[in-house]
């Protein structure tokens, strides 16, 4: 999806998202927010999904209308 995109900062899902696929994310070293709508895609593959993403402060996702973060 996102896969080496350097210059990308902050990314928000949309809610139509059906899967998203380990690596999507890997070599986004820029990449420091990444936000799930409160309709997380039903497939996630998470294996390397954020390798060599060393920017990455924090994850939102939502849970039953509450906002988590890591």
């Amino acid at each position: 999806a996102f896969a080496s995109c350097i210059a990308v900062e902050n990314i928000n899902l949309p809610k139509n998202l059906n899967n998203l696929d380990g690596g999507s994310f890997d070599g986004c070293v820029s990449l420091k927010e990444i936000s799930f709508d409160k309709h997380a895609p039903d497939h996630i593959h998470a294996k390397r999904m954020f390798a060599n993403c060393y920017s990455l402060e924090n994850i939102y996702t939502y849970t039953k209308n509450q906002l988590l973060y890591m």
